[in-house]
């Protein structure tokens, strides 16, 4: 068994004499020693996770960091023995906003996740969540346990994709424009188009009231427009005329003269 001693002198005149008492502690070390069992397993399991956990005093200085936090801040463990104070690795413009926060922790005692854009020890930018996990105390606030989450790349991807978003949101504004000329255009081509039909349509209605055959060949000699005296005159509905061919009005021995001053006729509207 585990025993402490204490020993007092007894002073008999010249006599030395010692009074000893003995005490029993094999349960106290037995506690102690499942204590620090239990505190062993529990940093080889902290160890392992996949998140960078870390302890701190109520100064903000590094009193345990597990593997995966030593490795995302490009420490050591000598590093940590040294001495580190966590706000050296919160970039210069959020440091001040950091150490209001901490305060505010070990003073309430609260418990909270922040983003926070933190550095390396080789001065690299890492964009973490920081969770405040535990207040540890014994009595009184000793200081804090908490997790970093890193979301580098995260914020790489929601940079890249605003970068896309904003060229989507660009790309959107120039075709909107494009459709609306577009769409200008057309309105002016229809107006255009609307506008000669009118005119065709009261030349057809002028032309359809005038007494003498009028009508309309293209250069084939095709009818592509008759009035009705021309109808009339030739004795055809306004369908069968303007299907059939000048030719086919015209005598044989007429039709050569016909197409000769057509002919004739085609070089003075050039001229």
């Amino acid at each position: 068994f585990f025993a402490q001693l204490h020993a007092v002198a007894l002073y008999k005149g010249s006599n030395l004499t010692y009074r000893v008492f003995v005490a029993d502690i094999t349960d106290r070390k037995r506690a102690e020693k499942a204590l620090a069992e239990s505190e062993q397993k529990y940093r080889d399991l902290v160890n392992l996770l996949p998140e960078p956990i870390f302890e701190t005093d109520i100064h903000g200085a590094l009193t345990y960091a597990n593997g995966k936090f030593l490795t995302t801040f490009e420490l050591s463990a000598a590093d940590v023995s040294k001495g580190i104070n966590i706000f050296d690795y919160v970039a210069p413009e959020e440091k001040g906003l950091a150490k209001e926060r901490f305060a505010k922790i070990m003073r309430e005692e609260i418990l909270g996740a922040r983003e926070y854009l933190l550095l390396t020890k080789n001065g690299k930018m890492v964009s973490a969540i920081v969770h405040t996990a535990r207040i540890m105390r014994e009595g009184e606030v000793l200081g804090i346990r908490g997790v970093v989450v890193d979301i580098s790349e995260r914020k790489k991807l929601e940079k890249e994709l605003d970068g896309y978003r904003q060229r989507l949101e660009e790309i959107v504004v120039k075709r909107t424009a494009e459709f609306s000329e577009v769409n200008r255009k057309l309105a002016q081509k229809i107006a255009e188009h609307e506008a000669i039909e009118a005119k065709l349509l009261l030349e057809s209605t002028i032309l359809d009231k005038a007494g003498e055959a009028i009508f309309v060949i293209n250069p084939k000699g095709d009818f592509v427009y008759s009035n009705q005296a021309a109808i009339n005159a030739y004795g055809y509905s306004r369908d069968e005329f303007l299907n059939i061919n000048l030719r086919n009005l015209m005598l044989p021995q007429d039709a050569a003269s016909m197409e000769a001053h057509l002919k004739e006729v085609s070089i003075k509207e050039q001229l």
